[in-house]
């Protein structure tokens, strides 16, 4: 009924429409929502990127990546090492294998605050001289780690704030297995943080959590419902508390609630400082 006689548009016609707006498949799942990025077009992704885009990548990046925008990653897989630069990244359900001594398969330096690493598995054998941890996290500000397998054969699992002091540090969910030395090193923190450390297991790691004070400020350590294979550890101790800078300890309180250590083992050893912390038992 649109067209008149000769088979010409009718004029004063009005249509009406009614649209519906449904959110369902594929968006209920953010990674088949989010267009795919292959690793080869990675690079320039991120620099057409904005403050908040989410990357999910398809394929192995082989070559050194720089993630410089404050954006989401998800599914990344590389066999180099990944570099964050930027404020408040996100790396979710990443694979990073990198054998290079000396060179962690993830770092965020000290210019960096905030980041967040979920649901990833991070393998290294970085030897034991120069930057020798598998996941070298310096960034300040609020850091979430959470959910990850870490491994790194012949030094550090996790470092945290060598160089800038973390606000809020939430460790959960996460297997530790097979490092040389510290699974999670914790050196800076802002005066009167809180850090949270739940739900992590340890195998075969020589100390599960090391703690020293750099700044000498006073903190909260809630360690909770975490699972440690204490025999294989120095002094078979879960928390190892290590002077380096003349470390007031007394200044630390340890909440320790529903862990579970092997036998023999002992909450705390503290080397090279007559300071005690503060110890909680639940």
């Amino acid at each position: 009924d649109m067209l008149d006689a000769e088979g010409n548009l009718k004029k004063g016609i009005a249509l009406t429409f009614r649209a519906y707006a449904i959110q369902k498949e594929p968006f209920n799942d953010p990674v088949v929502a989010c267009p795919l990025t292959s690793a080869n077009s990675l690079a320039n992704a991120i620099d057409s990127a904005q403050p908040g885009d989410v990357l999910t990548v398809t394929g192995e990046v082989v070559e050194a990546i720089t993630i410089d925008k404050s954006i989401t990653v998800n599914n990344l897989t590389a066999s180099a090492p990944v570099t964050v630069t930027a404020d408040d990244v996100a790396l979710n359900n990443a694979k990073i294998t990198v054998n290079q001594t000396a060179t962690p398969a993830v770092t965020v330096p000290s210019s960096v605050t905030g980041f967040t690493m979920t649901n990833s598995e991070i393998s290294a054998d970085t030897g034991s001289g120069g930057n020798h941890t598998a996941v070298n996290i310096s960034a300040g500000g609020d850091i979430t780690f959470t959910g990850n397998t870490i491994s790194n054969l012949t030094y550090n699992g996790v470092e945290f704030s060598q160089s800038s002091a973390v606000n809020s540090l939430t460790i959960s969910g996460n297997n530790f297995v097979n490092c040389g030395n510290n699974a999670i090193s914790i050196y800076k923190v802002v005066d009167g943080a809180v850090i949270n450390i739940e739900n992590n297991s340890f195998t075969n790691v020589s100390n599960a959590i090391r703690l020293s004070n750099y700044d000498n400020t006073t903190a909260t350590f809630n360690i909770s419902k975490n699972i440690a294979d204490t025999d294989n550890m120095w002094n078979k101790a879960f928390v190892l508390l290590q002077a380096v800078k003349g470390e007031d300890f007394a200044k630390y309180t340890l909440n320790f609630a529903g862990n579970t250590l092997g036998e023999g083992g002992v909450y705390t050893y503290v080397y090279n400082s007559t300071t005690e912390p503060v110890v909680n038992m639940q």
